[in-house]
């Protein structure tokens, strides 16, 4: 349901609204299933809670009668008192912990899945990791992601082969492609064995310079990055980055609950120029001018407050403001307007940004759609189909006959959905003006500024319940002889417990 929930505008876009209706459906009937069954079962129980003790009781002093023996009050109200903290243990616990074991259970065997995987030894050399792979493991293959060789290649073949001064990473022959989940022990069959999502990659990215990497949608520009962060698994080829760090921008932006601030500094220290200087080259002074407490406003979960530009330009701040030699923007431009994507790229990205100029060997990867960008760019790759189509200067695909106009009409026209679907999420409020108010004011915020800005936050979800909800709450359970019906068996239930004490 979270993920329905969180692509209703993709659904609503396709008018996938009744098969998902019908599969939300399905799912719910299998769970009112099990609902059904354990309220039968936890009925049952709080029945026996009403009359195991008095039912107890009863037998005990039957007991006392058939052996002869003196019921004195004595003896009654030590049998009551032991025989209802046993009901307690066994009518009211007992179940309780079964259910908590059931839960136990589970939660257990998930750990035990994830600890019976193999260990990674990262500190092993690429030639070793290549042996480990080409060695059958006890006939047995693992396709979660890859067997442990791969893993480990991935991982560690980063350090392989000799990087010159000039170059921070490098990609030799380099094929790669996304592995299903199969069951061990089996091959797997040929129809589900997925294409190359990128097939003999030879490119360099050197130091310092703006590599821009253009194409179609889908023809395996984000699938770079993906390499470079070690997330899909290399079939073939070499990948050498040293120990360069990385900072990342991804396209899907993502928050998590906490202020503003604390998204951008994601655990760093506060660096007050630097943060000061990475809000405004980041476009997103205006926006804390309009925020209740600045910089320390308190966001929702997942950036539900901000529109979809400004949680593209938080997500974008967060990578700038890390101090990293490779940074990795997958397209931070599509989701704002032409002027705020103009204001990044000249004051943030472009070779007379920010990053350029706090750190000149800084290398900039920006993949976008946004072409006429490029022309400022170093080194330009043109990818189709994952596959490098060409690459060089702005001016050497140009004298090669490859326009970059002519490509952005070309992405335009096969990317429309995409393109129109981020759009929609473009910030209204966006501006590269200056207000009247510093950037000073704005994040000059203490504790206090930050407490009130998270009571204001939390004080959004409170307040009463309107009483037209209990009743379409209680209608919604059937007729109101239902509801009646259901308030006096448990007023009879009562009358008869308090005249059975």
């Amino acid at each position: 349901m979270d993920e329905i929930i969180a692509g209703i505008a993709v659904i609503k876009m396709y008018a996938w609204e009744r098969p998902f209706a019908k599969l939300i459906s399905q799912a719910r009937r299998k769970e009112m299933k099990e609902v059904l069954k354990s309220s039968y079962l936890r009925a049952l129980y709080m029945s026996f809670q009403l009359f195991t003790t008095r039912a107890a009781i009863l037998g005990v002093m039957l007991a006392f009668i058939a052996f002869d023996e003196n019921i004195t009050a004595a003896k009654v109200f030590v049998a009551a008192s032991y025989l209802s903290n046993v009901s307690y243990t066994m009518a009211g616990l007992f179940n309780r912990g079964i259910a908590e074991l059931g839960e136990g259970l589970v939660a257990t065997r998930r750990l035990q899945r994830f600890l019976e995987y193999d260990e990674i030894h990262q500190d092993q050399t690429g030639q070793q990791n290549t042996a480990k792979s080409d060695r059958p493991m006890d006939g047995k293959k693992e396709h979660e992601n890859g067997n442990v060789g791969e893993t480990l290649r991935l991982l560690d073949e980063t350090n392989d082969g000799l990087l010159t001064d000039e170059v921070v990473i490098a990609m030799c022959n380099l094929s790669a492609r996304w592995t299903i989940p199969y069951e061990s022990g089996e091959e797997l069959p040929e129809p589900l064995k997925v294409p190359p999502t990128l097939s003999e990659l030879n490119v360099q990215f050197k130091r310092g310079r703006l590599i821009g990497i253009v194409g179609p949608v889908g023809s395996g520009k984000s699938s770079i990055l993906q390499v470079l962060l070690r997330e899909l698994p290399i079939e073939s080829g070499s990948l050498s980055m040293g120990s360069s760090s990385i900072a990342y921008a991804s396209q899907e932006p993502w928050l998590f609950t906490g202020s503003v601030r604390q998204n951008v500094l994601f655990g760093d220290e506060l660096d007050q120029h630097r943060y000061r200087q990475v809000l405004k080259v980041c476009a997103l002074q205006p926006d804390l001018a309009h925020l209740p407490a600045g910089d320390m406003t308190v966001i929702g979960e997942r950036g539900v407050s901000l529109s979809g530009g400004q949680k593209a330009r938080i997500c974008l701040a967060r990578a700038v403001y890390r101090k990293a030699d490779v940074y990795l923007l997958d397209d931070p431009l599509s989701a704002v307007d032409a002027h705020v994507a103009k204001h990044l790229f000249e004051l943030c990205i472009g070779n007379g940004g920010f990053l350029k100029r706090r750190n000149p060997n800084a290398t900039r990867i920006l993949v976008t759609h946004q072409i006429h960008f490029l022309k400022q760019a170093d080194w330009v790759i043109v990818m189709k189909e994952g596959r490098i189509e060409a690459q060089g200067t702005p001016q050497d695909l140009q004298k090669s006959g490859i326009e970059l106009e002519h490509l952005e009409h070309e992405e335009s026209d096969e990317g429309t959905i995409a393109t129109d679907r981020k759009i929609s999420h473009t910030s209204t409020s966006s501006t590269v003006t200056v207000d009247s108010v510093t950037l000073e004011e704005l994040t000059s915020g203490d504790q206090k500024d930050a407490d009130i800005a998270k009571d204001k936050f939390e004080a959004s979800s409170q307040g009463s319940v309107p009483g037209s909800v209990f009743l379409q709450y209680v209608s919604s359970a059937g007729s109101w002889l239902i509801f009646v019906g259901l308030v006096l068996l448990f007023a009879i239930t009562q009358l008869v417990v308090s005249i059975a004490d």
